[in-house]
């Protein structure tokens, strides 16, 4: 009986160590992993400049793995409901703070308020073909200062993509917004 009980000690121990070791592993890929729908997530969504309606673009802020995610949809010229969609991931050094990927965020869609702002140590561009535009429906229409636009209601997706060593960036599928300056006929 004694035999049998220093076994199941022996396999317990052997089970909580391998489930630290699991743990400290998952620990280290979760830092790498770029998951959009993470609560933690800051996500800020650009349609308009102080010229009036833009292409929409989309900043995904993950402050615990350093990176920022930004999404670009655009309207195809001559094509009333057609969008593109690109995507490019941002990764900052280790000790940037998310307020200053925030200020950074702020400085690439205004009129860079902040001067003091973190560089990307590098930026990998996601490929073409991970990148797709779903569906684009006409919502309604906006009169801005600088004329009038139809608003569209666009859905996209981003499928998984990893750069070795640096990050994995989740599959995303999303819903956004674009604006259409309108053919006049």
């Amino acid at each position: 009986m004694m035999k049998y009980l220093k076994n199941i000690c022996w396999l317990a121990a052997a089970l909580a160590v391998l489930g630290v070791t699991a743990t400290a592993e998952d620990a280290a890929a979760d830092s790498k992993v770029l998951n959009v729908a993470d609560k933690s997530v800051k996500k800020t969504e650009v349609r308009h400049s102080m010229i009036g309606a833009r292409d929409t673009v989309i900043f995904y802020q993950f402050e615990k793995q350093h990176a920022v995610l930004v999404v670009n949809l655009k309207h195809q010229a001559n094509h009333a409901n057609q969008f593109s969609v690109t995507a490019k991931v941002h990764v900052f050094a280790d000790g940037v703070t998310g307020k200053a990927l925030g200020k950074w965020v702020n400085n690439q869609h205004s009129d860079g308020l902040h001067p003091d702002v973190p560089r990307p140590a590098a930026s990998y561009p996601i490929p073409k073909k991970s990148c797709e535009v779903v569906a684009s429906k006409l919502i309604g229409r906006i009169k801005a200062h600088n004329g009038e636009y139809d608003d569209y209601s666009v859905q996209f997706k981003i499928g998984e993509v990893a750069e070795k060593d640096v990050f994995v960036l989740k599959a995303v599928a999303e819903t956004s917004k674009g604006f259409v300056k309108p053919n006049k006929s």
